[in-house]
């Protein structure tokens, strides 16, 4: 059975790269050590949980990672498929707090994680997201992403008169732990989970792809990808008032 200590010194920033949770960091460093081989994978399926929390039984809801990078022990390969359970502990930082699930917020297409495989204990088969979602007010989300919405180039693609266009859909992934209230087209703006997007078989939606907000600057980058449209935007913040610098948006 592998172990390595040598990940520690060359990936410490990856123990921090999400938002602590009280021994969180503690936690992945055991973690790293005890673990067969660790990777930074991206989320390519998350598959359906058992519905139940661990108990007597552990219980597992597996997810399929694509390897970008092997961080320690041996090595599937770059672009190897994994796929990998993680126990539903009622309360942790993985899981949703309404359903017994990995939280639907953090595990979506595309996502980062640094993953554990293997070894021994509670925490093998545990992971963290690579990418830490920024940390802003619910006033502040709301009028980035409402200035994003009201700019033309994205406007004359929503097509509010065709069937399944209002209300308008945003994907409810790591940069909306907890959305902000918008309103467009006359309806509030729903956030759904990419779970819930393809329950309802909805094919508009739009998606935020990056998203930087600072004291005094912002940029956000968004995808709509019925109409093909992908675009940026630039704001700052003079006296506590945000607005759009830079705006561009082309079909792809």
């Amino acid at each position: 059975m592998t172990r390595f200590v040598p990940f520690l010194a060359i990936s410490i920033s990856l123990l921090s790269s999400a938002p602590a949770v009280a021994d969180d960091a503690e936690r992945r460093a055991k973690a790293v050590l005890s673990s067969d081989w660790v990777v930074v994978g991206r989320v390519v399926e998350v598959h359906e949980s058992p519905g139940a929390w661990c108990g007597v039984i552990a219980t597992e809801q597996e997810v399929t990672y694509e390897v970008i990078e092997t961080l320690g022990g041996r090595s599937p390969g770059t672009k190897a498929r994994i796929r990998v359970g993680h126990l539903l502990v009622a309360g942790s930082s993985l899981v949703d707090h309404a359903e017994a699930r990995l939280n639907p917020v953090l595990f979506t297409e595309g996502a980062r994680f640094v993953v554990c495989v293997g070894g021994d204990g509670d925490e093998n088969h545990t992971a963290w997201p690579v990418d830490a979602p920024p940390r802003v007010g619910a006033p502040t989300l709301a009028r980035v992403v409402s200035l994003t919405l009201e700019r033309p180039w994205l406007q004359g693609f929503l097509h509010p008169e065709a069937a399944g266009r209002v209300p308008l859909v945003i994907l409810r992934n790591r940069f909306f732990a907890r959305p902000p209230t918008l309103v467009m087209h006359g309806q509030p703006v729903l956030f759904l989970t990419a779970e819930e997007i393809r329950a309802r078989r909805i094919e508009a939606f739009i998606e935020v792809t990056a998203l930087d907000v600072r004291d005094e600057a912002a940029s956000i980058r968004i995808a709509y990808d019925v109409e093909g449209v992908v675009g940026d935007v630039e704001l700052a913040c003079r006296e506590g008032a945000w607005t759009v610098v830079r705006s561009s948006g082309a079909e792809r």
